[in-house]
Order: structure tokens, then sequence, then C-alpha cells
């Protein structure tokens, strides 16, 4: 895929009122929101050139958005594999919840060790290393749901461990401050947050319209 800019984006996308952030880290100027034209100010060092954001390893580094219930789109590119890894990619809270990945699986987490995951396979959303793909998702107390041009995928269960209570979900950070990601690079591309929970079907027409990003 080749580096975005914004004039490879739909009007229509960034002209979406309930659109409240959409940043094209992919772009060559990867911290300006389209929608706000505002900085995020993200150390460069994390951005991979023509690839994003990466998060492995950025801890408290990335950028952290208020949550109430609203879909969130992100463009992503794992490059690693399904087996031998684990560590929360998105915090959702100033705790241990948020969004880790184990192996291949990817879900909402409410514990500090010993942990079930509530979500879907990662292979699911990121089917190859390597190649981007988009997905959407909307966090619940119950795990997080999940997108895909083609389909929907409702919490499941992975792992055993303390009973997952509810996932806090006060904000949502590109990256986490609890239990970091450092399992290889897992590059963000672009990143839109709506202001409210979409439906399936906007959501998945958002995904076909952005998917070359």
């Amino acid at each position: 895929m080749s580096s975005a800019t914004p004039a490879t984006i739909p009007a229509s996308v960034i002209d979406d009122g309930r659109l409240i952030n959409f940043y094209v880290f992919s772009s060559t100027t990867p911290n300006v929101d389209l929608k706000k034209r505002k900085n995020l100010s993200i150390n460069s060092k994390y951005y991979r050139t023509n690839q994003g954001l990466d998060v492995n390893g950025i801890g408290t580094a990335g950028a952290a958005f208020s949550y109430s219930d609203q879909t969130i789109i992100i463009v992503a590119q794992r490059n690693f594999g399904l087996s031998g890894t684990s560590g929360m990619i998105f915090q959702t809270s100033n705790g241990d919840d948020g969004i880790t990945i184990r192996n291949d699986f990817m879900g909402g987490r409410t514990h500090t060790s010993g942990f079930e995951l509530h979500g879907t396979k990662l292979s699911n959303l990121l089917p190859k290393q390597g190649v981007a793909a988009p997905f959407g998702l909307h966090l619940r107390s119950d795990g997080v749901e999940f997108w895909t041009e083609t389909a929907y995928f409702s919490p499941t269960k992975s792992g055993n461990g303390g009973p997952f209570d509810s996932l806090s979900k006060s904000k949502f950070v590109l990256g986490s401050g609890f239990d970091s990601w450092r399992s290889g690079s897992f590059v963000v591309r672009a990143f839109l947050n709506y202001n409210q929970n979409l439906s399936k079907a906007d959501v998945q027409k958002i995904l076909k319209s952005i998917k070359n990003l």
C-alpha cells in the first residue's frame, strides 16, 4: 500500500458529522488530525516510513482519547506471527483494563495476571502478516466487539483466569502504560474516532472506503 494523503480519502468520510478525529499515520504529516487539523505530537521515533505508528514498546508515549460508548476504526498491520506473543496494545482505563493480544486472540482484559480475553481471533481481523487491513471496534463491559468489511464478531472468551469483571472504558489509548506490548511491530496506519456507536452497515461502509490507506 502506498503512503496515504488526504487526497486519497473520500470527502464523505472526513465530512461525516459523527467523526471526532481522523489520523492517517502513514501519511507525510502523520500527527495532523484531518478532521480538526490539530497536531498530536507523538515522537517521530515511533513512526515507520510509509507504514504508520508502531505501538511496539510505545508505553505511555502514544495518544489518549476520551471514550463514551463510541465506535473506533483502525487500519493496522501486524509484522509478527500468531504465537508466542502477549501484551496490552490499547489501554482503556488508568488501571489494568484494556485490549490485549495473546497469540491468535485480541480482546478486552480486566485482570493483571491469569487473565481471560473477551474478543475475537487476531487472524479474523488481520489475517496476513505484513499486510494492512481495516477493522472497527466498540468497547463493551463484557469485552470488545469487532467488525471487518464482511463480518461481525461478538465477544468470545479466550484463556482461563480470574473472573472477567466489567471492562473499564474511560479512555482509549494508542499504547499502554500497563503490560505494554513488546512482542513485535504493530503498526497503526489510520485511526478514526466517532462520537457514537455506529451501525454495522455504517461501519462496514467506512471500512470499505478506507481499506487502501
